[in-house]
């Protein structure tokens, strides 16, 4: 029977932690593979060194994850320390000022949110629900 790989962290940044936040304290990626096999994963997501500020206020710094096929990913940190800005800058919503976002081969770093979405990535924010056929045919 083939086994996954076990996890592994696989983020990492030039100061020593998993990227900088506003607290000092970036998002923590866990991930765990579900792929199985023989062979080895291929990337389907990069972060490359990634800046991400709000005017003056840094809120990712050198943050860097690889996301390969297969994996479940989660993203953890405290309040502050860029666990949203790391979503919205993959989806789309904000661009990093510098490092890179790479989605299945292709450069998505500055492609604008409905771009990234005919990619099949979007971002619903916690609280919300996402819609599909199915709740459209249960409305009233």
């Amino acid at each position: 029977m083939p086994t996954s790989a076990p996890p592994r962290p696989t983020t990492q940044s030039t100061d020593g932690g998993a990227g900088n936040g506003p607290v000092g304290n970036g998002p923590v990626v866990g991930t765990s593979s579900d792929a199985g096999g023989d062979g080895p994963l291929m990337a389907l997501l990069e972060v490359t060194g990634v800046e991400v500020r709000y005017g003056a206020v840094p809120a990712l710094h050198d943050f860097t994850v690889t996301v390969e096929q297969g994996e479940i990913v989660t993203l953890l940190g405290a309040n502050g320390a860029g666990k949203t800005t790391t979503l919205r800058m993959i989806s789309g919503l904000h661009h990093a000022s510098l490092g890179s976002v790479r989605f299945d081969g292709i450069d998505i770093s500055h492609f604008a949110a409905h771009k990234t979405v005919q990619l099949g990535i979007s971002h619903v924010p916690e609280g919300r629900r996402s819609l599909c056929a199915d709740d459209r045919a249960r409305e009233p």
